[in-house]
């Protein structure tokens, strides 16, 4: 599996945080909102498995042998960059999102991945889930309510079910598998931006 470095701007600011909450923050609110925003697309990243957007130039090494067909790990492939087999330069037809190979040996293939616009629903899961964690600190004072059954505000009281299973952020098991399924990769990608 390729583990390549990116930068990793967030998939919302807090202009959409407030223009989907219809809410206006205090500028104190700045640095915690920032945070939360930049932990809830942490979590999208981890979910999908790569860094979707920006557009990244990655490397990738495997071996491979005339003939094969290698599908590059990241999608959607912007452009295939430089083909190497064992050091030197070699020509490849690619399509359908990968490379056919006329040589064989250890390859190292640059190419750019991603989405040069940032996705409109990661925005808005990204919201999703920075709403969720406002709102847990603002009513109960801690980052997730996940499992929480109950709250007794006389004798105060919090209960909790399943010992707070599925605690921190949290999406709806359809949805990750609508995004991976959009948006996933077999990769963990880490590299550098365009």
């Amino acid at each position: 599996m390729p583990v390549i470095l990116v930068q990793k701007p967030r998939f919302a600011e807090i202009a959409d945080l407030q223009y989907r909450l219809n809410k206006t923050f205090t500028a104190g609110e700045t640095d915690w909102l920032n945070a939360i925003l930049g932990d809830a697309t942490e979590h999208l990243r981890s979910v999908l498995g790569w860094q979707v957007y920006p557009q990244a130039t990655v490397t990738v090494r495997t071996k491979v042998n005339i003939g094969d067909f290698y599908r590059i790990p990241v999608q959607p492939v912007q452009s295939i960059g430089a083909v190497l087999v064992d050091g030197s330069a070699v020509t490849v037809d690619d399509f359908d999102g990968g490379i056919q190979f006329k040589d064989k040996g250890i390859a190292e293939i640059t190419f750019t991945a991603g989405y040069a616009v940032l996705p409109s629903v990661l925005t808005s899961w990204t919201c999703v889930l920075a709403a969720q964690a406002i709102e847990a600190v603002k009513k109960l004072g801690m980052l997730s309510s996940a499992g929480l059954s109950s709250v007794s505000i006389d004798d105060f009281k919090m209960a909790w079910a399943g010992g707070g299973e599925g605690s921190g952020f949290v999406l709806p098991e359809r949805v990750v598998e609508q995004l991976r399924s959009a948006y996933g990769s077999s990769s963990y990608v880490t590299g550098s931006v365009l």
